[in-house]
C-alpha cells in the first residue's frame, strides 16, 4: 500500500485498518443476515472495544478479523475455496486466528455427506499448512518459531493471569485501574453471555463457530499476568473470542440481549477511544 516509500508506512498501516473497519461491518451484516437478522446488526463486529486500540496502535487486529470474519462467511455459503483462502491470509496476519481453521477442519470430519466432509476439511487444513509454513519460514529467518516466542512471553497457568490482575485491581485505585476492571468486567460479560448461547445451541451438532469459539476462549484463560495489566493487550488478546461471541449472540439470543450487548460494546468502545485520544493529546 505505501509503494515501497517508507514515510508512506504509518498512512498506509491507518488506511488498511480503517478499510478493514469497513470490511468487518460489511461481512458482520453477510453474517447478521445470515442468522436472519438485519444487517445493521453486524456493526456489533466493529463496536469490538480491542478495534479501538488497533485503529490508534496500527496492529493487525482489524485485518485479520476482517479475514476471519469473511472465511466463516464464506463456510456458511460452502463457498470451500475463498473459505481456504482467507483464513490463510487470517493466519498469516495474526497467528490466534488458527482456532477458526482448526475448528473447520475438525468439524469436518462430523459431516455426513461425504464429499462435503472432504471439502470442509480441506478448507480447514490448507490455512493450517500455510501457517506451518509461515513459521518454518520465519525460524529460518530469524532462528526462532514465532508461535513458541511469543507464547513464553504471553501465556500462563489458566485463570493466573486474571485473578493476579483482579487481586490488584479490587478496589480501584484511580481512574486507570477502574477502566480496566470495567474492561475485564464487560469482556467477561461478553463470554459469559456466548456461554449461554453454546447451551441454548447443544441441540444441534458442534459446527466450526462454536469449537472455534471454545478454542478462542482457552486462549483467553491462559493470558498472563502482563496482559491483564494493560486494557490494550488483553482487549486485544481476545479478539477472536469477542468476534466469536458475538457471531454466537447473532445466532441464538433474544433481541433484549442483543440491544444490550450494542450498548456495552458501544460504550466501551467510545471510553477506549477516549483513552487512546487522550494519550495522544
Amino acid at each position: 500500500v505505501s509503494a515501497g516509500d517508507p514515510d508512506l508506512v504509518p498512512w498506509a498501516l491507518i488506511a488498511i485498518n480503517v478499510a478493514a473497519a469497513f470490511a468487518v461491518g460489511a461481512i458482520g451484516g453477510g453474517l447478521a443476515r445470515t442468522a436472519r437478522r438485519h444487517a445493521a446488526w453486524g456493526a456489533l463486529f466493529v463496536l469490538w472495544p480491542g478495534f479501538a486500540y488497533s485503529l490508534s496502535l496500527d496492529t493487525s487486529e482489524l485485518m485479520a478479523g476482517a479475514l476471519l470474519l469473511g472465511g466463516l462467511l464464506a463456510l456458511r455459503h460452502k463457498q470451500w475455496v475463498l473459505t481456504a483462502a482467507l483464513l490463510t491470509f487470517a493466519v498469516v496476519t495474526r497467528d490466534t486466528t488458527t482456532v477458526v481453521p482448526f475448528a473447520v477442519a475438525l468439524s469436518g470430519l462430523w459431516v455426513a455427506e461425504r464429499t462435503e466432509r472432504a471439502k470442509q476439511v480441506a478448507a480447514g487444513a490448507v490455512p493450517l499448512a500455510a501457517f506451518a509454513g509461515w513459521q518454518l519460514l520465519q525460524r529460518w529467518r530469524f532462528g526462532s518459531l514465532p508461535l513458541t516466542s511469543s507464547g513464553d512471553n504471553n501465556l500462563s497457568a489458566p485463570l493466573g493471569g486474571l485473578f493476579d490482575q483482579l487481586g490488584t485491581l479490587l478496589p480501584p485505585s484511580g481512574g486507570a485501574e477502574a477502566f480496566r476492571l470495567l474492561s475485564i468486567i464487560g469482556l467477561v460479560a461478553l463470554l459469559g453471555a456466548a456461554g449461554w448461547m453454546l447451551v441454548r445451541l447443544r441441540d444441534r451438532p458442534l459446527d466450526a463457530e462454536r469449537l472455534a469459539w471454545l478454542g478462542a476462549v482457552a486462549v483467553v484463560l491462559v493470558l498472563n499476568a502482563y496482559l491483564w495489566s494493560g486494557a490494550t493487550a488483553f482487549m486485544r488478546a481476545a479478539t477472536e473470542a469477542g468476534l466469536l461471541s458475538i457471531l454466537l449472540l447473532l445466532r441464538a439470543a433474544p433481541t433484549r440481549l442483543l440491544t444490550a450487548a450494542g450498548i456495552g460494546l458501544g460504550g466501551l468502545w467510545l471510553l477506549t477511544a477516549a483513552a487512546q485520544l487522550g494519550k495522544v493529546a
